[in-house]
């Protein structure tokens, strides 16, 4: 085992050390499951944090990203912005604290990509004030004037090419699985745009909401989840791209490429308390997430709206049914670009 592998196990976190993992493989080591069989979302909570886009347009009842228009389907509106800081709180609780796990020393540039409302940077400048971040997206949704003063935002498509005038030593993407067309494309990009030695990040998810056994077979969240995987794919985006992740960054460049498999649980189904407190904050980012989910992407799997409505009704309850013992699994894949 290497030195790196050793400070990732010291995370407490589950390592796959194959050096070629069956990606296909559902997580192996099961978590164990609590006793009581219900639970909350704990109702609507806002974080006060919500920030217009004037580039945004109206569709489906919700605000989606102007800019680009049709590249993203998830809305940018205040509903939709509460749930992508409850999203960082879960990141935040799975990792305990960490923001990224590459062994990255003394960072001078740092680039966030898809950086939503811009937690993660803001966090990681504010820890590091020697580094300085940027976070791009296609919606300005982020503080207009940043609290911390080495970190900025830029409204960008980290499809297009990129035009930073300095390359970086650190790019970090968070839930990315719905953004890109060519994701391979964005890894050759960052490859390109960062320093011999520098590193990418990516913390992300392989699917969409499975489940641990058959508690979860036949459920309205079975079919929820798998019909906005369909839906996804209509739309050109596949939620399955990140078995993918390794290869693409092989074919970039990369090396030294470290992966972690973890389990995120859909409640607080779980015995273990850190893993409990994950899925009580995972339950609200779908809880308040599956309406946004549901506007642009149920549709082109072919739901009409009353469809849509009735089965996200009964996926929501499904959802904090604590013997239905559901999860997402989580990816975090860490690479370097060596010194040529």
């Amino acid at each position: 085992m290497s030195a790196d592998d050793q400070d990732w196990q010291t995370q407490g976190l589950p390592l796959d050390t194959d050096d070629n993992p069956d990606t296909t493989s559902a997580f192996d080591a099961k978590l164990e499951v609590d006793s009581i069989k219900s639970d909350s979302s704990g109702g609507p909570a806002s974080t006060g944090h919500t920030i217009a886009d004037p580039a945004s347009v109206e569709d489906f009842g919700r605000t989606f990203h102007g800019y680009k228009d049709g590249k993203y389907f998830l809305p940018n509106d205040g509903p939709e912005q509460d749930r992508l800081d409850i999203q960082h709180k879960v990141f935040e609780v799975l990792y305990d604290g960490k923001l990224g796990f590459a062994p990255v020393q003394d960072a001078r540039h740092v680039l966030d990509l898809a950086t939503g409302t811009g937690l993660w940077a803001l966090e990681y400048a504010e820890k590091n004030p020697n580094a300085q971040v940027i976070g791009t997206d296609l919606s300005l949704i982020q503080p207009r004037r940043a609290t911390v003063p080495n970190c900025e935002f830029i409204r960008e498509d980290s499809e297009d090419p990129w035009i930073f005038p300095h390359k970086f030593d650190y790019i970090h993407a968070r839930a990315i699985l719905s953004c890109f067309n060519d994701t391979a494309a964005v890894f050759q990009q960052a490859f390109d745009n960062l320093n011999e030695g520098g590193w990418i990040e990516i913390q992300d998810g392989l699917g969409f909401i499975t489940g641990q056994d058959e508690s979860f077979e036949g459920t309205a969240l079975q079919r929820w989840s798998g019909l906005v995987i369909d839906g996804f794919a209509k739309l050109g985006r596949d939620l399955y791209k990140s078995l993918h992740y390794r290869e693409w960054l092989e074919a970039a460049g990369f090396t030294d490429i470290l992966e972690l498999r973890i389990p995120v649980p859909c409640n607080s189904w779980p015995k273990d308390p850190k893993f409990k407190q994950v899925g009580k904050w995972l339950l609200l980012d779908l809880h308040h997430g599956m309406d946004g989910i549901g506007s642009k992407v149920l549709p082109a799997a072919g739901l009409t709206p009353e469809e849509i409505v009735l089965l996200t009704t009964q996926a929501r309850k499904d959802l904090t049914n604590r013997s239905i013992h559901a999860f997402i699994q989580g990816l975090v894949i860490c690479a370097k670009k060596p010194h040529l």
